[in-house]
């Protein structure tokens, strides 16, 4: 294909325009992760999170609690959701592996941490371990569904 030097430069002013944009509409849905210090005490947390990684990083997924989305938006590499919920025992699975599922108590005022891999596969990890790995990560909020 024969490309003109006024094509190139055409192309190359909107890459150069378009791009700065598009990384602030992306990241304007992104918050750090910051580390709820009060749980309610009629609740229970659950931090999800799955770690930031080049292995599998187009794969995404959305995230179940009794077999109800979490959130609209699919877990992607280096992103975490929470899951805010009354004690009592949930099970939790992904849409890339819906016949593996995890089955936690959530306990009155606590929090808990589940990591995802790659694949879509859920573990709870210690309190020590999940601080640890979820800082890194980011919480896309715009599309989180409202728990009450």
């Amino acid at each position: 294909m024969y490309w003109k030097i006024r094509d190139v430069t055409l192309i190359l002013f909107m890459l150069m325009v378009l791009y700065p944009s598009m990384t602030v509409i992306a990241q304007k849905n992104k918050v750090p992760f910051k580390e709820v210090t009060q749980i309610q005490e009629d609740k229970g947390l659950v931090y999800i999170y799955r770690k930031s990684g080049m292995s599998g990083a187009a794969n995404r997924f959305l995230v179940y609690a009794g077999g109800v989305a979490v959130s609209k938006t699919k877990m992607a590499s280096g992103t975490y959701l929470e899951f805010w919920a009354e004690p009592g025992s949930y099970t939790f699975t992904t849409e890339m592996q819906m016949n593996r599922i995890l089955t936690v108590n959530i306990l009155e005022g606590k929090a808990i941490y589940i990591e995802s891999n790659c694949n879509g596969i859920l573990e709870v990890v210690s309190e020590q371990t999940g601080r640890k790995r979820i800082k890194d990560c980011t919480m896309l909020v715009d599309d989180q569904i409202k728990k009450d």
